[in-house]
């Protein structure tokens, strides 16, 4: 997480050396967009974390979230299948 944060999104990081993001609300976000691109996520970035000082971290996970499916349809929905298959057992 401590790489991804440095290396691949540094908009995350300069939120955290502000102040504007606490470690909690920077790792929820990193867990978001962890999968995909650093292109991608900074994208995630720009739109999420302007704001992120006053909002909770399940905000901030819900809205990476949201966006996330913007970006990448298909793959939100591969993961969602996945993660339902694992909750069946299959």
């Amino acid at each position: 997480m401590a790489y991804q944060l440095v290396h691949e999104l540094p908009g995350t990081m300069a939120g955290m050396s502000h102040g504007d993001l606490d470690l909690r609300k920077a790792f929820t976000f990193a867990d978001q967009v962890g999968h995909l691109c650093p292109e991608d996520a900074r994208k995630v970035e720009e739109t999420v974390l302007p704001g992120a000082d006053s909002k909770t971290p399940r905000s901030i996970r819900d809205r990476a979230r949201r966006e996330v499916i913007k970006i990448d349809p298909a793959a939100a929905e591969t993961r969602r299948k996945k993660l339902v298959s694992e909750r069946r057992g299959e």
